[in-house]
């Protein structure tokens, strides 16, 4: 039980990752504009975007690999 919860709230993360990944690559497309940078930047700590950057990227493989393994399913 403890396991399963753990792992709902690991998939929430996840989504709210990839939410702010695309988010933010819209940006960089239509207005080239890159809002981590900026917000990282704006903390005087660029090293924070690159971080965030790269969780956005794992949560990718993450969801991924659970789209591959049959987990993911869209609620009608």
């Amino acid at each position: 039980m403890v396991k399963k919860k753990l792992m709902q709230q690991v998939n929430t993360v996840v989504l709210y990752l990839l939410a702010v990944g695309g988010l933010n690559w819209g940006l960089i497309a239509f207005f080239d504009f890159d809002l981590v940078m900026q917000l990282a930047t704006a903390v005087n700590y660029a090293g924070l975007g690159t971080f965030i950057k790269a969780l956005v990227g794992i949560a990718g493989v993450w969801i991924g690999v659970l789209a591959l393994q049959g987990k993911v399913a869209i609620k009608k």
